[in-house]
């Protein structure tokens, strides 16, 4: 058999300088519902090499109207696919995608296996969001190209006009649109399908196409009663981290005197102006490292729930909103925020002279006096007291404070946590979990919930719109992401800035074009621990696990609802009451602890 991927690029766009009408955009306005067909439309149609004159449509049966995608070899249009005179019929297979999700990449790491379904099955990837779910560039290409098995064309759609078709009940992605090339027909679409039901969708096109009656569809292997291969793999893919990823941005990262000097700075609530705060208050580890508050609560109560950090150190960015880029950053910003520490770095100085001196030289070298006079009881850029300080005093300041904050990081490094019955099945223990709570792991995946939450840590590490109410104790939307962005790129202790022990450079220009489609947006939290560290959202306003469930069921607030802000994605799934018990008896499942050495 030979080769089935399409061509190069560059020659389809050589066919769509041929046949192209104008490579006009459009947007879906009808649906598409789930394994739908047509009868073949190939005969009744006239052979003529100009593209379609229409008339145009999104619904099942209708013509699709030229569209032009960008690639990274130039652009490829809808009108390069199109093959009226062809001799024998081919099926063109859009896969709507997303670098954010975990089934997408499942399914990109297994394309050859779905184009040797037939030579005549023709496939181009349609991205609409790259890894953290940014409007997609050409670097998204380019990183989604290292998740194929095989060389296909990867296009953009970042107007995400393909996202989805409102006849299909929202699932999740990938989506797989199946087109007739000799008439630009939309014939069906399948939303987060199994391999082998793709497959045999493929050739059911074909045979369509051909006037043929339709095969009998391929066996679905049912791994364990419940998964199919495709969610056989993430499930097992979902075995809890150990050691974190490097660090380079910190050169104390992995450094044992440092981890033991961060736990006892972690601990210690001298660190605070009133003597009544450490890290340790919002992130207990008897309780997950969170404090199961619905708001973290330091010297005054804030506006988001305190996120577990067991597993921060494997995250590429912190906090709700993602506005630091490193595990030691993070530490850092607790201490000079007016609700949890109230604290300044040249306080935090003063004390790390005062009790901590001997532990501090033993790692990072002669500390200066700071109990003299010059230094001020506090201070933080923007003070008055610290800006009148010396160049040299300032800096000084600043070191120890950034050297305390790679401490506190090596010591987090180090955290683990406790086992479940989930990860004894994951390991190969069936008996570990019931046939309901099987029934309901297998729910979490059918549901759609996996193409967020997936792998070790189940989370993608990207930022959503979930529509979820706000925790600000004024009652007021929380922008999240977008000032995240800001704040991220304004930190002097970001990783590109000159506390990092090796920069790394952002495309600011790209990171500041997406800030305002960032609003409403927060980070996908871990899933380990959501059993026992009720409640739950940013906000920190859903009480149980059943609420959590229903907010995701019903697609976040209603729009209007000022407790938000933002669209919910056009994604994000819509599972329904009945899968909603199964779903939540898998959840309660994932009760690990702490393990804070």
């Amino acid at each position: 058999m030979r080769s089935t991927h399409l061509l190069p690029v560059s020659a389809t766009a050589l066919a769509f300088a041929l046949l192209s009408t104008g490579g006009a955009c459009v947007t879906p306005t009808e649906n598409v519902p789930e394994d739908a067909a047509t009868e073949d439309r190939a005969d009744a149609l006239p052979c003529t090499p100009g593209y379609p004159l229409g008339p145009f449509g999104r619904e099942i049966g209708s013509i699709l109207a030229n569209e032009s995608f960008v690639t990274d070899h130039g652009t490829v249009d809808l009108a390069s696919y199109y093959t009226p005179c062809a001799a024998g019929a081919n099926v063109l297979v859009v896969r709507v995608t997303s670098g954010f999700c975990g089934s997408c990449r499942w399914h990109a790491e297994h394309t050859q296996e779905f184009l040797a379904v037939d030579d005549r099955v023709k496939l181009l990837d349609l991205l609409v969001s790259d890894d953290e779910n940014f409007v997609p560039t050409l670097r998204a290409v380019d990183t989604w190209r290292k998740r194929l098995s095989v060389d296909i064309p990867v296009a953009l759609n970042p107007s995400q006009s393909w996202a989805t078709f409102d006849g299909l009940p929202a699932a999740g992605f990938p989506l797989y649109v199946f087109i007739d090339p000799r008439t630009m027909e939309l014939r069906g679409a399948l939303q987060n399908p199994g391999p082998e039901r793709v497959k045999s969708r493929i050739l059911s096109e074909l045979a369509a196409i051909d006037g043929k009656e339709a095969p009998s569809p391929l066996p679905e292997e049912k791994i364990q009663n419940y998964f199919s291969r495709d969610q056989w793999d993430m499930l097992k893919a979902m075995k809890r981290p150990t050691v974190p990823p490097p660090d380079p941005t910190n050169a104390y990262a992995d450094n044992a005197d440092a981890a033991a000097f961060g736990r006892q700075l972690f601990f210690d609530t001298s660190l605070s102006p009133t003597n009544t705060v450490s890290c340790s208050t919002c992130h207990m580890p008897a309780k997950g490292l969170t404090d199961r508050l619905p708001q973290g609560v330091g010297v005054g109560k804030g506006d988001r729930k305190t996120p577990s950090i067991m597993f921060a150190a494997h995250s590429p960015t912190q906090f709700w909103d993602g506005r630091a880029d490193s595990l030691w950053a993070q530490a850092l910003g607790p201490f000079e925020a007016p609700l949890e520490f109230g604290s300044s770095r040249t306080f935090v100085a003063k004390q790390v002279y005062a009790k901590h001196k001997g532990t501090y030289e033993k790692i990072f070298g002669a500390l200066p006096d700071f109990a003299d006079p010059r230094f001020p009881p506090m201070g933080k850029p923007g003070d008055a007291a610290y800006d009148a300080l010396s160049a040299a005093d300032r800096e000084a300041i600043t070191k120890t404070f950034v050297n305390v904050g790679k401490s506190i990081a090596a010591y987090e490094r180090t955290f683990q946590s406790t086992s479940t019955r989930v990860d004894a099945y994951i390991a190969g223990d069936f008996s570990a979990l019931t046939d309901n709570e099987a029934h309901g792991f297998h729910e979490y995946f059918a549901a759609g919930c996996a193409q967020c939450h997936f792998g070790p840590r189940l989370t993608n590490d990207a930022f959503h719109n979930l529509r979820f109410p706000t925790g600000k104790q004024n009652g007021t939307a929380d922008i999240g992401r977008s000032d995240g962005i800001t704040s991220l790129l304004a930190d002097e202790f970001n990783r590109a800035g000159s506390w990092s022990d090796k920069k790394e450079m952002y495309d600011t220009a790209f990171l500041l074009a997406n800030a305002k489609s960032a609003e409403g947006k927060f980070r996908t939290p871990s899933l380990w621990g959501i059993g026992v560290n009720a409640p739950f959202g940013h906000g920190g306003t859903l009480a149980t696990m059943e609420e959590i469930v229903k907010i995701y069921a019903d697609r976040g607030l209603a729009d209007g609802d000022a407790r938000t802000m933002g669209q919910t994605e056009p994604w994000v799934p819509k599972f329904s009451e009945e899968h909603r018990p199964r779903i939540i008896t898998f959840l309660k499942l994932l009760t690990n602890e702490a393990i804070a050495p």
